[in-house]
């Protein structure tokens, strides 16, 4: 499927809960950890944005890390349940404006009554009082994210999404060019597990 007024790129990653064990769950190992899942969506994120002109992803990849993590430790609290799935939405697009847009989309419980803002603020995170099984994507480094993306000219938003879980936007203005890629189609990518794994 592609797009035609827009041009867009699209990845899906599912990642299967074989456990309701939190701390198994969070770091769990092989290609459903979290640092290889971060490093799947950044070099998607990645190369997609360098497809529009945009060559500046290196300068947020230290803290890229922090929004997956966040979602991990997000679903681990409240959704976790065996044979269910996180299922990370990462959609990036240009517009007809030249804005590109990174979307990052989780279905986990999204942002529950409290003001969104305070996700990026340098408090200590709520995982810490409750032991080790979180991996911290809490708040830390969050701000500094923000920050890079402001330094970089961008914009960041969170939302909760209309069916579940949240969404973390990251706006870029671009300037105009002539250049052959703005007439490009791209097709969505899917990579969704069909199955959960066995042990």
């Amino acid at each position: 499927m592609s797009q035609t007024r827009q041009n867009r790129k699209e990845l899906i990653i599912s990642i299967p809960v074989i456990t309701e064990n939190i701390r198994e769950f969070t770091f769990q190992k092989g290609e459903y950890n979290v640092k290889n899942v971060t490093h799947t969506i950044f070099n998607f994120v990645n190369d997609s944005v360098s497809s529009f002109g945009f060559d500046k992803a290196e300068y947020f990849k230290v803290y890229f890390g922090e929004l997956i993590k966040n979602s991990y430790d997000a679903y681990a609290q409240s959704c976790l349940k065996k044979d269910s799935y996180l299922v990370l939405k990462i959609v990036v697009s240009l517009n007809e404006s030249r804005e590109l847009i990174i979307k990052i989309k989780d279905n986990g419980p999204g942002f529950q009554n409290q003001s969104k803002s305070v996700f990026f603020q340098p408090k200590r995170a709520d995982y810490m009082k409750k032991g080790d099984d979180y991996l911290g994507g809490r708040r830390i480094g969050l701000e500094q994210f923000i920050n890079c993306v402001n330094y970089l000219d961008g914009n960041v938003n969170l939302k909760n999404r209309k069916e579940k879980g949240c969404a973390v936007y990251c706006m870029f203005k671009l300037p105009n060019t002539n250049s052959e890629s703005d007439n490009l189609e791209y097709e969505n990518t899917n990579i969704s597990s069909a199955k959960p794994h066995t042990r």
